[in-house]
């Protein structure tokens, strides 16, 4: 019978597919066959079937009552590509990828470089370090990365905490027990003041720009909590006749790596010395050893039998630098008479050979003064404390892939020594100043100083003080020795260091370095290189993955970059994510990584060795990235979804401008079932 139609409203932005009928009729049945015209119908295809009263079967009776049934009959199993590709067609999430993706130096491909600046990624808490941790947990970091970049812009002053107790762990940035930032990029305000504290040193690693207003003060000093100075040692005190001062004077207190200040000794104290300093992070002779490297020597006592003449305990020596085997300032002798000088010696200089500061250091304490009492019947009780030794300055290092601009203060300086303390007819030397601290700006591009103020000085020394009834020398404490400055940059030309305010150690003194960056230093920048790639829609219901081929693939390993011949350079993971009913994917349910494959240097940088459907060994890669498990694709069966992660691995002598593997596109191939 005749088949009556019309027209079908459709919705809006919808197309209509152009189809064939084919229609058959029977005594039991009529069938229609709509089959497209062009390859299948969409995924969301809509078919009306209208029926009107002029249908009639085959005896000319209306087609009232019937039934009516809709069936689809299955394609044969259909074959589908999706290309990867780094252009914009694969959606990057640029604040999670610590590799280069289609970037000015990375066109149209995924790469891995050199990360000497971090990822930019500091995790929830902007202040904390993230990493080395406490010991019993040196694989695992402070904190993780939440995905959010960060800007380290603060509006008031803030401190920064590198821990109360020394590190043992190492980073994984230079090797050493420094704490580590990363920001995107770092700016302090003019009147901010950003102070680090804590007893370890810093290392901030910086993506972006860097800039220190002019006003603005980074503190590495032993500045408090909020500007009371506590790196400087404390004053003596004299005792009357028939008393004794009992209370010691207490050393300055060392931070961010710097030592601590030896204590100056209370009167009739046993001792023949005062305390030696401490010596700072990174000394041969480790942290709490009295008297190590560079760490300046106590001043001795003196007990006076009977009194003759007013007279003076001996001075306490500056500190030199840890690390550099100077010995730091030393008492020249202890004396009886109270006839001859006995000043401490001044903190030792650098040799040239270590200005170039490869290992975080910070300044070493300087010695306490000695003190003096005389045990005389008559003049008994009238004696005077030692001061307490400065402490070192502390070390900080910023290392940026973009300018360094420094026009206020980075101040790393030692603490001052205290005076001595007097008595009657007696009194006591002052002790010495700690030594200055390092400050290390590392950057390919350029540091610009003008204005700025980069001193690591060392601390001042203690005065002796003359006794109330005169006649003895003033023995007073030597003063620290100064810290060091290395600054490298993409041409080793500092703009504006003839316009800094102060520069100490400047170009020519012992301590100051200056030439081009040099990446070497790092350990493959802390960071190994990662592309992720944002969720994204393959095809069809329910595919099939087809394990790939290097053809699949288009990567590359440069020379230079590669780890060894058969040594993984690059891995590629993916996870995957079911279609839900409304067409987003289901983020709450994600399947874990599964390793696709990893490529691994032939000898040809062109043709690297694809390994499919397979994790690297132990021994090539022992830690996997977080989240893997374990290898074959075919873990992704039935996920519409997938989700890309491309992890490089570098050499150790990469540099910053060598070019690392390369991932340029891959063909995604898949089975499914219309």
């Amino acid at each position: 019978g005749p088949i009556a139609g019309g027209e079908v409203n459709l919705p809006p932005n919808q197309q209509r597919i152009r189809a064939l009928l084919d229609l058959t009729q029977t005594f039991g049945a009529t069938t229609l066959v709509i089959t497209p015209e062009f390859g299948r119908f969409p995924e969301n295809a809509l078919c009306v079937l209208q029926l009107t009263f002029g249908i009639k079967d085959l005896g000319s009776s209306t087609l009232v009552p019937f039934t009516m049934s809709f069936t689809t009959e299955n394609l044969v199993a259909q074959n589908g590509t999706y290309d990867v590709k780094f252009e914009g067609e694969t959606p990057i999430l640029v604040d999670q990828s610590t590799a280069d993706v289609d970037t000015a130096r990375s066109p149209n491909r995924a790469q891995g470089w050199l990360l000497f600046a971090g990822d930019g990624d500091n995790g929830l808490n902007q202040l904390l370090p993230t990493l080395p941790n406490v010991p019993a947990l040196c694989l695992v970091p402070r904190q993780v990365n939440d995905g959010i970049k960060d800007d380290f812009d603060p509006v008031a002053d803030v401190n920064l905490d590198t821990g109360l107790t020394r590190n043992t762990c190492l980073n994984l940035t230079d090797g050493s027990v420094a704490v580590v930032w990363e920001f995107r990029t770092l700016r302090i305000r003019s009147g901010r003041v950003v102070r680090i504290i804590g007893v370890n040193p810093a290392i901030l690693l910086v993506q972006g720009s860097v800039l220190i207003e002019n006003g603005g003060r980074l503190l590495v000093r032993g500045d408090g909590l909020n500007g009371t100075l506590t790196n400087v040692g404390a004053n003596g005190s004299g005792a009357q006749q028939g008393t004794y001062y009992t209370v010691d004077s207490a050393g300055g207190k060392g931070y961010v790596g710097g030592g601590d200040g030896g204590l100056g000794y209370r009167c009739n104290h046993s001792s023949n010395y005062s305390v030696d300093g401490r010596t700072g992070d990174g000394s041969p002779s480790g942290y709490n050893v009295l008297g190590g490297i560079g760490a300046g020597l106590g001043g001795a006592h003196a007990t006076q039998p009977s009194f003759t003449n007013g007279g003076n305990s001996n001075g306490g020596g500056g500190a030199g630098h840890s690390t550099i085997g100077g010995t730091g300032g030393a008492v020249l002798r202890a004396s009886n008479s109270f006839k001859a000088p006995a000043m401490g010696d001044g903190g030792a200089l650098y040799p040239a050979m270590d200005n170039r500061l490869l290992t975080p250091s910070a300044g070493s304490g300087g010695g306490g003064s000695g003190y003096a009492d005389v045990l005389n019947d008559t003049f008994a009780g009238r004696d005077a404390s030692g001061g307490g030794g400065g402490a070192g300055g502390g070390f900080v290092d910023i290392t940026s892939s973009g300018a360094i601009n420094i026009f206020g203060t980075i101040d790393a300086s030692g603490g001052r020594g205290g005076s001595g303390g007097s008595g009657f007819y007696i009194a006591s030397g002052g002790a010495g100043g700690g030594s200055g601290g390092g400050i290390r700006l590392l950057t390919p591009a350029s540091i610009n100083l003008t204005g700025g103020v980069l001193t690591a000085a060392g601390g001042p020394r203690g005065s002796g003080v003359q006794p109330g009834g005169g006649g003895a020398t003033l023995n007073h404490g030597g003063a620290g020795g100064v810290g060091r400055i290395v600054m490298e940059d993409g041409d080793s030309i500092i703009t504006g260091q003839g316009a800094a305010v102060t520069l100490m150690p400047n170009e020519g003194d012992p301590g100051f370095s200056r030439g081009v960056f040099d990446a070497s230093r790092f350990k493959g920048g802390g960071l190994t290189p990662e592309a992720l790639s944002d969720v994204f829609f393959v095809g069809p219901a329910n595919p099939t993955y087809t394990v790939p081929v290097v053809t699949d693939f288009v990567a590359s390993i440069p020379a230079g970059s590669e780890r060894g011949v058969g040594l993984t350079s690059i891995l590629v993971e993916v996870r995957g994510f079911n279609l839900k009913t409304d067409g987003t994917y289901d983020a709450l349910a994600p399947t874990l990584w599964r390793t696709v494959g990893y490529f691994t240097h032939s000898g040809v940088a062109s043709l690297p060795n694809w390994v499919p459907n397979a994790n690297p060994p132990v021994l090539d890669i022992p830690t996997l990235p977080p989240g893997n498990g374990g290898a074959g694709i075919a873990g992704m069966t039935g996920r519409e979804f997938l989700q890309l992660r491309v992890t490089y691995y570098l050499p150790s002598a990469i540099g910053p401008f060598d070019p690392g593997p390369i991932l340029d596109d891959w063909t995604i191939r898949f089975v499914f079932d219309q």
